[in-house]
């Protein structure tokens, strides 16, 4: 996967759980919804190994990570 189309594929995401979801309440929230990620990131390397798995874990905590950062704000 190139640089664009990680960039689109993690703007989808953030895109598609604001939509969802609304913001966090607060930055325990936020930190809680990254660390969840994370931990499906560490399972995805460490258990199944598999590099789609793992890209999606990563996209998913760089959406999270902007979504965060937007609810800062």
């Amino acid at each position: 996967m190139d640089r664009p189309a990680a960039e689109m594929a993690v703007l989808d995401e953030v895109e598609k759980i604001q939509s969802l979801h609304p913001p966090f309440h607060s930055a325990h929230e936020g930190y809680a919804m990254i660390d969840e990620e994370m931990h499906d990131l560490r399972r995805a390397v460490t258990q199944t190994r598999d590099r789609g798995q793992m890209r999606h874990e990563c996209q998913q905590i760089a959406a999270r990570a902007i979504r965060f950062m937007i609810d800062l704000t």
